[in-house]
């Protein structure tokens, strides 16, 4: 998503002159462009992300709007006391841009990953975006500045499929429609479950979601999982602070609490090893193949028996 986020930062930035860029020394080969166009509007804060964040947020005390850009783990858990003290508390609207979100540093390891990064953030009230496909990435920006509110925007690999059509982005978007099991997915790893469910036709109720934390829930999907009674969700996340975690409180807190729910998230590491996205998502039980065989097992009536269970309620 780092070409698409370049692209619509260029055009949002010729509209609109109060936006100012700031890196934390990274983006070569796509953020080119934007220093060449904004000029002093672009600042490389170098390798300073506590501070990079601080400067945001006088810029935005001044009314302009600064969008802060690194890897995700480096803006936002090396510079959570200055989300939490410059920004939040002061509900500056300032965009803080993670990109490679979940696993999508690979190799790089866990120093590179963020897959505890929007339950930590949603703590502080912090809004949280996670485009599902590359396309989203421009409406979801003009979402953000339009709120006027401090914002986090993950972003991570999101190529469609082909054969999909879908809405632009919303928080919410029915993409299967069906009457076994309904799937909530967060973010592009929503991709592998759109695969995975697409050879269960008439039988997957499937949504993206791709806006945390969960402060309501559609009507249509309440009326879903009424009817399935079995919930999956999907995200490349840890499940503590997850979006699995925050619809069960959500749906409990609604009244809504006659239903079986299996949660796929992030394992961390389970062998030690460090790999590809795809080779932490396997481990983690969240690729296309994982996430067919838990589509099969929850149509049938022991998932829980074979699996040994972990939150049915």
């Amino acid at each position: 998503m780092r070409k698409e986020f370049a692209e619509s930062i260029l055009k949002l930035c010729k509209k609109n002159k109060k936006i100012i860029f700031l890196t934390g020394d990274l983006g070569f080969m796509a953020l080119e462009p934007i220093r060449e166009i904004l000029g002093e509007r672009f600042i490389n804060a170098g390798v300073a992300e506590q501070n990079m964040v601080g400067v945001a947020a006088g810029l935005a005390k001044q009314g302009f709007i600064p969008i802060v850009y690194s890897i995700a783990p480096f803006v936002t858990y090396r510079v959570l006391e200055q989300i939490r003290n410059d920004v939040v508390l002061h509900k500056l609207p300032v965009i803080i841009v993670g990109n490679g979100g979940g696993y999508g540093y690979g190799i790089m390891g866990a120093t590179h990953h963020a897959i505890e990064d929007y339950g930590m953030l949603n703590t502080l009230k912090l809004n949280t975006f996670i485009p599902s496909f590359d396309e989203d990435v421009e409406e979801t920006l003009k979402l953000i500045i339009n709120s006027k509110k401090p914002a986090y925007l993950r972003l991570g690999s999101g190529i469609k499929p082909e054969w999909l059509h879908y809405e632009k982005y919303q928080p919410y978007r029915k993409i299967l429609k069906g009457n076994k099991i309904t799937i909530v997915a967060a973010g592009p790893v929503g991709i592998n479950a759109i695969i995975a469910s697409r050879e269960f036709a008439g039988k997957i109720d499937l949504w993206l979601i791709g806006k945390t934390p969960i402060n309501e829930i559609p009507e249509e999907l309440i009326s879903s999982i009424k009817k399935t009674g079995k919930l999956i969700s999907i995200e490349e996340h840890v499940d503590v602070g997850g979006v699995g975690e925050q619809f069960v409180s959500k749906l409990l807190e609604l009244g809504v609490n006659k239903f079986e729910i299996k949660r796929l998230t992030a394992q961390g590491y389970i062998d030690g090893k460090y790999g590809s996205q795809q080779y932490h998502q396997k481990q983690s039980g969240l690729d296309v193949d994982s996430i067919k065989l838990i589509i099969k097992e929850y149509l049938g009536d022991n998932l829980f028996s074979k699996k040994g269970g972990y939150d049915g309620i």
